[in-house]
């Protein structure tokens, strides 16, 4: 079994994280012949206690948010919030367990 590293610099990791995602957008837009206006891509990273599940989230380009998903009906506005000062805004219009 490999390890795990236990200290990681959360913040290039999650750089370097976000920079792929992007890359991959790009390039199914490539395969599929489509330009994208805009990419908005967002990490968290959390560490998952042992004997715990963890799962990931990803999204496909071609998905659109829900109109109550855009902060003040601006998508521009997007680009400005973390994802976390994004889920306190849009929280009471979601499902969350």
């Amino acid at each position: 079994m490999r390890s795990i590293k236990k200290n990681i610099n959360k913040n290039a990791a999650r750089l370097e994280i976000i920079e792929s995602l992007a890359k991959s957008v790009i390039e199914v837009g490539i395969n599929q012949k489509v330009r994208y206006k805009e990419i908005y891509v967002e990490v968290e990273i959390k560490r998952v206690p042992q004997n715990k599940y963890g799962c990931a989230f990803t999204a496909i380009p071609y998905i659109l948010l829900a109109r109550d998903a855009i902060p003040y009906q601006n998508a521009e506005k997007l680009q400005d919030l973390s994802l976390y000062e994004w889920k306190e805004l849009v929280k009471d219009k979601c499902i969350d367990k």
